[in-house]
């Protein structure tokens, strides 16, 4: 089943770059202090405690040290356990950090408005030497530890996955594998402008046109798609279900809420990506971003740029309803070890 969330399918859009945008385009990508500089200040909102964390995979893939994660907690409002939700950046698998915008800033303000506990992932980057998606292996064990470790975060048996970018496509992934294990999977995906296939359908004439504005920089063409897969997951031959969604069974999976921005060639795989699902028998919503780029939620909530505050609102909106299917993560058994390293609060 599909359904459109907020301003609908993704289909839709207005054909307006937003000012801010515009006024940045004039900017060298990458400039400190000018294209990615923030819209406006931010601050963690009141109310929302942030920790880092070091947890142990006990698993043989594990990384020397541990994962490091930073937990989000609101303040409790006394009714009862709160939803999960673990959180997973972007960076096509190479760059990103929990320091990001669209990790530390939409981390703590859906903790905020949705009340929800939730765990952004410092998974490894990955470069030529990695040919095993070792960013996937940090995910899934930060799954089963926060699992573990619910309750005594006031978690309840509800826990989501989500991410953006490079950090959606982790979050389908980790869902799909964790389905096929039996393992408790979530009870639902929160994606923002994910790539789900490699490589993603080719931009049609409509949406080519409307590209046009964008340097070459902002652009995701199929080349650039192609080697960032093979940086994550090794040779383009050996890839697999594994490390692109598009190409696994979607049956059976998690209802999922899938955002695309308006101005992003990668919008053509969320796109076929929420066909796919929904004739997977998956409840799908969409919501596409007007007038923003690939990444928008980098820029932090702030009046200048409206869209992200909408945009983390929508996600909040879908941590806050109750899944229609999927199975909810039940919780830890009380014998089993804590594993986690406290590493003092956040900034």
């Amino acid at each position: 089943m599909s359904s459109s969330w907020a301003t609908g399918a993704t289909s839709t859009a207005d054909g307006v770059l937003h000012p801010f945008f515009r006024e940045r385009l004039a900017l060298a990508p990458g400039a400190e202090g000018g294209f990615l500089a923030p819209a406006g200040p931010w601050q963690v909102p009141a109310g929302v405690q942030a920790r880092d964390l070091v947890i142990d995979d006990p698993n043989q893939d594990a990384r020397v040290g541990g994962v490091p994660v930073r937990l989000y907690t609101p303040s409790d409002d006394g009714s009862g356990p709160r939803p999960g939700l673990l959180w997973l950046h972007g960076g096509g698998f190479t760059d990103g950090s929990i320091e990001w915008g669209e990790a530390h800033a939409v981390a703590a303000e859906l903790a905020a408005r949705a009340g929800a506990v939730v765990v952004s992932v410092g998974y490894r980057l990955v470069d030529d030497d990695v040919v095993h998606p070792a960013p996937l292996h940090d995910v899934l064990a930060a799954w089963r530890w926060f699992g573990l470790n619910a309750a005594r975060f006031g978690v309840g048996p509800v826990r989501h996955i989500g991410g953006a970018s490079a950090g959606a496509t982790l979050a389908a992934a980790c869902t799909a594998l964790l389905r096929d294990s039996g393992e408790p999977a979530p009870a639902g995906m929160l994606l923002a402008y994910g790539v789900f296939h490699c490589p993603p359908p080719a931009a049609g004439a409509h949406l080519e046109h409307q590209l046009e504005v964008l340097p070459e920089v902002l652009r995701h063409r199929p080349a650039a798609v192609l080697d960032m897969f093979r940086r994550y997951a090794g040779p383009l031959a050996a890839l697999d279900a594994s490390a692109v969604p598009g190409c696994a069974d979607l049956r059976d999976l998690p209802p999922a809420l899938l955002v695309a921005c308006e101005y992003d060639d990668l919008r053509t795989s969320t796109d076929l990506y929420a066909d796919q699902l929904a004739a997977a028998g998956v409840e799908v919503r969409t919501y596409l971003a007007p007038g923003v780029l690939h990444g928008h939620l980098n820029w932090f909530p702030s009046p200048t740029l409206p869209e992200v505050d909408r945009t983390i609102d929508v996600l909040a909106g879908a941590l806050a309803d109750p899944p229609v299917s999927g199975r909810p993560a039940p919780g830890p058994s009380p014998d089993l070890p804590e594993p986690t390293r406290d590493e003092g609060a956040a900034r």
